[in-house]
């Protein structure tokens, strides 16, 4: 997979229509890959997802800019 593919995997919303589904574990996922493949001007793309509601991608997110950095 791409990394823009990863990205987009993030920034999916967390709520649809008709189904409630969680995609935390898809989220965490794709920030793991971005870390282990990524480069350091990926950094301004993640920013956002520190503000995020859930702790666990908040994490994952800060590991992964300190990763790239």
């Amino acid at each position: 997979m791409e990394i823009w593919q990863y990205l987009e995997i993030l920034r999916r919303p967390k709520k649809t229509w008709f189904f409630s589904k969680d995609n935390t574990e898809e989220k965490i996922d794709a920030l793991t890959k971005i870390a282990d493949h990524g480069y350091p001007s990926l950094i301004y793309n993640l920013t956002e997802f520190l503000k995020d509601d859930n702790k666990e991608i908040r994490e994952t997110a800060c590991n992964t800019i300190i990763q790239l950095f």
